[in-house]
């Protein structure tokens, strides 16, 4: 194991290498084909945690205050709406303030080797070999960000190697359009491309209390 990168990205406590046969022998044993962008970096690198670290989704930018906040504070300002409790309210609205004034990157924690997808996550693979038709089945978790949240690659057509991170609580989308909110990158190679420093950004004169550092695992 060793460190290694793709441009400017350097992965570090990386699985023990693979060959490309015997990677050709898991698509086979799984009935399914990987982008061959993604082939290229299991075989040569093989997982591992990127520095940098940070994404945003594909609609998002970098560094924009309140970006990927959008529909947390919605829901916030719907409960603010309707609550009468008036400490819940103070805190609240500053939960919405903070969201709308701040810029806090999801971070990539790692990305996984062929043979390390955590236990919790393997019965994805299997579905996906049950049900080859089905595409809500047929993303395959490839790492997790810091929240545990799973980063996912499509193997379905017309969207086939996209990027997406979301949960798999059987919430999923029901229509391929509703996933197009979820989606990071075009593809894998973008994907590590387009990772940035996961700096956590702040408007003049705002500061984040004790909470929100714990909230949301601010250093």
């Amino acid at each position: 194991m060793g460190d290694n990168r793709i441009g400017h990205v350097l992965f570090t406590d990386n699985d023990p290498p693979v060959n490309e046969s015997e990677l050709n022998e898991v698509e086979k044993q799984h009935r399914i084909r990987l982008p061959v962008d993604y082939k290229d970096f299991i075989v040569s690198i093989n997982g591992g945690s990127p520095q940098p670290s940070g994404f945003c989704m594909l609609d998002e930018s970098p560094g924009q205050l309140g970006a990927g906040s959008g529909s947390l504070v919605a829901m916030l300002e719907t409960e603010l709406g309707v609550s009468e409790n008036t400490s819940r309210i103070q805190e609240l609205k500053e939960d919405i303030n903070f969201l709308k004034n701040s810029y806090i990157p999801q971070r990539v924690e790692r990305l996984y080797g062929l043979h390390s997808i955590p236990p919790s996550l393997q019965w994805r693979i299997q579905l996906m070999v049950d049900s080859p038709d089905d595409w809500t089945l047929r993303l395959l978790p490839i790492g997790e960000d810091s929240n545990g949240t799973p980063i996912l690659m499509s193997l379905n057509q017309p969207d086939f190697g996209a990027i997406y991170c979301m949960s798999l609580d059987g919430s999923e989308p029901s229509e391929t359009s509703e996933l197009k909110q979820f989606r990071v990158a075009r593809s894998f190679s973008e994907f590590i491309q387009q990772l940035f420093p996961a700096n956590v950004l702040y408007a003049t004169g705002m500061t984040p209390s004790p909470r929100h550092k714990l909230i949301f695992q601010i250093d």
